[in-house]
């Protein structure tokens, strides 16, 4: 791999980022594309928002701690709730079918919950996008929690410098 980037999750913006593909083995590696890199990541001298190739994001030891289905609210034009629908915990078995369910979905967000021991938690946003452009229908969205010992980014080439 020419690129190798290691615990810099907070160097790459996923706003854009779709999943290819999602394994879970003795590492949860996750294929991405569209994965922005930001101008403090040591991969990137360019120091220029810019995407990367095809990523691989491997989270060494990694182990899927829970998973919530995301609620929503259905609300009027005066604001008024027509519909509630509140967050949901995965059982372990929807958790095991999750990775073929987030393939070809967004991954627009990843947040560092805890770090103990050499043991990282985050939360990976993963959201299903619009059928249509213009859709403003619900879809489904998971925050999942996954802890490992090292996150591990390798592409092999850049692609565009993100517009504003």
């Amino acid at each position: 791999m020419a690129f190798r980037s290691v615990n810099e999750i907070d160097q790459f913006s996923f706003r854009d980022c779709i999943i290819r593909k999602f394994e879970i083995g003795d590492d949860v590696i996750l294929e991405l594309e569209a994965l922005i890199v930001l101008p403090n990541n040591s991969q990137n001298t360019n120091f220029t928002k810019s995407y990367a190739g095809p990523v691989t994001m491997r989270l060494k030891g990694g182990v899927i701690r829970s998973a919530v289905k995301e609620g929503y609210k259905y609300r009027d034009v005066n604001g008024k709730v027509l519909e509630e629908v509140p967050d949901r915990a995965l059982t372990r078995e929807e958790i095991a079918e999750l990775p073929k369910l987030c393939e070809g979905q967004y991954l627009y967000d990843m947040q560092k919950l805890a770090e103990d021991n050499g043991i990282q938690t985050w939360v990976l946003g993963v959201e299903c996008p619009q059928q249509e452009e213009f859709d403003t229908l619900v879809t489904d969205s998971w925050q999942i929690a996954v802890s490992f010992t090292e996150a591990v980014f390798t592409w092999e080439f850049y692609m565009n410098r993100v517009e504003s």
